[in-house]
Parts: structure tokens; C-alpha cells; sequence
């Protein structure tokens, strides 16, 4: 027993040694270990530290970057602005102000011309009827024609003193042939010494002889154009200077004075002297029957019932 004791004395003595160098081994490959885990994790972390800096560097960059954007930008909008304030300016003044200029300058040469080719348009049909007029006078009857067919497309042209005297000698010589319309509308374009002597005298009418419907048309027109007032006790004179004729010239003056101004016409129907000298019923029922249509056109019923004539005549208009 005691031999036993002493084996397993000495076998447990020969372990410890043993076993301390186990675990001593053992030790050491787990410091081994510990140390390369420690380098590998202040690797890591130099890497770490290293991958921050270089994204810090980067970060910083781009915030550089992003700082001079903001900065250009600024400038770029400040840059917009002022050429958004300049821009309209420079555009009027070198742009619209000038061609301003050019359009007016461009005006005064188109008022120019425009005054210089009326100056010269007046100057030919100034010649042009000034020729006519004095082809009048001429003894071919084709020189005549084409005198008339100028003067007859230039009615509404002024025409001198100068001018319608020679319109009036033509006219007086009576040779006047089929163009005496044109000539009439030509002497009583305006108002003139010339005219009213001529329609004046054809009114006095001494030997008695019935003036023509167009002579006596153009002679009422000019005095309804002038003052017909002035001229009123020389047309009723005409009328009843002939009591064979006095309803047909009443009747044609009439509606020639109608035609040409409703006031004529009224002072006309209203004189006293030419109203009170017709006593025939017949001659005054004639007068009514041919005057009552254009009364009626013109709506003078009223002027017509309450004038000197229709109380002569007992006619009138019903209401």
C-alpha cells in the first residue's frame, strides 16, 4: 500500500512539471494570438484613420467647390441683372431711337414727295383743263368732243375766274351743242359775279321765251346754293311773267327747288306776291296735282297745308 502511495506520489510529481509547461504553451500561443489580433486592429484602425482623412480631404474639396459655385452664381445673377436693366436701355437707344429717326426722316421724304407729286398733278390737270377749256373755242366739232369728255371727268376740279369766263363766253355765243349740261355744272360749280349775271339775265327773260328744264335747273340750283333769299322775287318774277306758262314753270322750280333744298321750296310755297296773283282754280289744281307727289316723298305735308299756296288753292294734305 505504501509502494502505491509512493508510485503515484512520484507519477504526480513528474505531472505538475508537465502540465506548467503545457500551460505555459499555452499561454503563449494566446499572447501570440492577443498580439496579432492587436495589430490587426491598429491596422484597421490606421486605415480607418487613414479613409477619414482622405474623405475629410474630399468632403473639404467639394465644399470648396460648392463655395466658389455659390459665389460664381452670384456673380452670374448680378450679371443677369444688370443686363436685364441695361438691356431694355440699350435696345431704345440703339435700336428704337434710331429707327425712330429713320421713320420720321422717312415721314418728311414720303410728305415730301407726296406734296411735290400733288404739286405736280395740280400743275398737269391745271393745263390739262386749261387746254380743254380753250379747245372750246375751236371750229372742229372732234376737238370740241374731246374738250368736253376732259372737262366732264373734272367736274369737282376749282376752276379759276380766269377759267369760267371762258366758260361763260362760250356758253352766251349759245353755240354749245348736246354738251351745255357740262358747261352749266361747270359755270355754277361756285359762286361767282359771272354766274349770277348769267343765271340773273337768263331769268329776266324779256322776250318771255320758256327757259330749257336743264338751264333752269342749274340757275335754281346755284341760287338755292348761294342766298336764295336774295334771289326769290327773281324767280317768282319768271313765273308770272307769262300767265300761259306760270303752272309749268311753278311746277318745274318746284321740284327743282325740292331737289336741291326743302327751305327753297317752302319759301316758294310761302311768297305772297306769286301766291296771291293766281286766281285760276284750274292753273292751282294743276299746280297741286303736280307737286303732291314729292311733297309726299320729302314729308312736307304739315309745311305744305300751312302755306300760302294750299290756302289759295283750298288743296291740302289730310292728317
Amino acid at each position: 500500500m505504501k509502494h502505491i502511495k509512493f508510485v503515484i506520489t512520484i507519477i504526480f510529481l513528474l505531472f505538475i512539471p508537465f502540465s506548467y509547461t503545457v500551460a505555459k504553451s499555452a499561454d503563449n500561443q494566446t499572447v501570440v494570438e492577443l498580439r496579432k489580433q492587436n495589430e490587426l486592429l491598429m491596422r484597421a484602425n490606421n486605415q480607418l484613420q487613414i479613409n477619414y482623412e482622405t474623405q475629410n480631404q474630399i468632403i473639404q474639396g467639394f465644399n470648396y467647390r460648392f463655395s466658389w459655385l455659390e459665389i460664381l452664381v452670384g456673380i452670374l445673377s448680378g450679371v443677369v441683372g444688370l443686363i436685364s436693366i441695361a438691356l431694355p436701355i440699350i435696345i431704345y437707344f440703339f435700336q428704337i431711337k434710331p429707327a425712330e429717326k429713320i421713320i420720321n426722316e422717312v415721314k418728311d421724304i414720303d410728305k415730301t414727295v407726296e406734296l411735290k407729286l400733288k404739286e405736280y398733278l395740280t400743275k398737269t390737270e391745271n393745263i390739262r383743263i386749261e387746254n380743254a377749256i380753250n379747245d372750246l373755242k375751236s371750229n372742229d366739232d372732234r376737238i370740241k368732243n374731246n374738250a368736253i369728255n376732259i372737262l366732264s371727268m373734272s367736274l369737282t376740279h376749282n376752276f379759276s375766274d380766269e377759267q369760267l369766263l371762258t366758260v361763260y363766253s362760250v356758253i352766251k355765243s349759245n353755240d354749245v351743242g348736246n354738251y351745255k349740261s357740262v358747261l352749266l355744272y361747270i359755270l355754277g360749280s361756285r359762286e361767282s359775279f359771272l354766274t349770277e349775271e348769267y343765271f340773273s339775265d337768263k331769268l329776266k327773260n324779256d322776250d318771255k321765251m320758256y327757259l330749257d328744264s336743264l338751264t333752269t335747273y342749274h340757275c335754281i340750283k346755284y341760287f338755292c346754293k348761294t342766298k336764295i333769299n336774295d334771289h326769290i322775287s327773281k324767280i317768282v318774277d319768271y313765273i308770272l311773267n307769262d300767265e300761259k306758262e306760270i303752272y309749268t314753270k311753278y311746277t318745274t322750280i318746284a321740284w327743282d327747288m325740292i331737289l336741291c333744298s326743302t327751305e327753297a321750296f317752302i319759301l316758294l310755297i310761302n311768297d305772297n306776291k306769286l301766291n296771291t296773283r293766281i286766281k285760276d282754280q284750274i292753273t292751282l289744281s294743276i299746280i297741286y296735282t303736280n307737286i303732291k307727289g314729292i311733297v309726299s316723298k320729302y314729308n312736307l305735308e304739315k309745311e305744305f297745308n300751312e302755306s300760302l299756296l294750299a290756302k289759295a288753292s283750298n288743296f291740302g294734305f289730310r292728317s
